[in-house]
């Protein structure tokens, strides 16, 4: 009997000093809470500015014959994520008469050098899509893309590696080139 009590009062005293540790964390202090004269205080929302921009995000009708456009406003931070903004639109569909050609494909990275976009990307075996789709999907990327004057190509890379197609249906050139609107008409 005396043992089963010790045992109780042992595991008792174990238990609070368990949940006591397990409570309070006081923070080290370092020095003053008050910033060094001079320093800027952050003003709410100046962390992140974000810039908004129409666009014209690119889906296919519901019978995957053509690109149908829809004007979407897209926001962000700096010229770079201005890129994945408007791919990221091209993901999710804006009404029940367009298909999101780019639903479960990852964007990584869209980076600009030169007039080059380099867009890296990840496919999920569930966003594979017919010769057909696969044709709209491109088109649609090409035609969001190219609507920013100051890219002149677009280079996609799938897991950071080139590949000669998309989805395994329709050959992707190295580089995509916009047209001459000479050679549009």
């Amino acid at each position: 009997m005396r043992t089963m009590t010790k045992r109780l009062v042992i595991l008792s005293i174990f238990t609070a000093i368990l949940i006591a540790g397990c409570g309070n964390h006081a923070k080290p202090t370092t020095g003053s809470a008050l910033p060094p004269e001079g320093a800027a205080s952050p003003t709410p929302g100046a962390e992140e500015q974000y810039k908004e921009l129409s666009i014209e995000a690119y889906f296919s009708d519901t019978d995957a014959e053509k690109l149908i456009s829809k004007k979407t406003d897209i926001r962000y931070t700096d010229e770079s994520s201005k890129y994945l903004a408007a791919l990221h639109t091209l993901k999710s569909s804006p009404g029940p008469e367009y298909v999101a050609l780019f639903a479960g494909i990852d964007f990584s990275s869209a980076d600009l050098s030169s007039g080059e976009l380099t867009v890296d990307l990840s496919i999920s075996p569930e966003a594979v899509l017919g010769s057909q789709g696969e044709a709209l999907a491109l088109q649609a990327l090409k035609n969001t893309l190219f609507q920013f004057d100051e890219v002149l190509a677009i280079t996609i890379l799938i897991d950071g590696e080139e590949s000669n197609s998309l989805m395994g249906h329709v050959d992707l050139p190295k580089r995509l080139e916009r047209e001459n609107e000479e050679e549009k008409k």
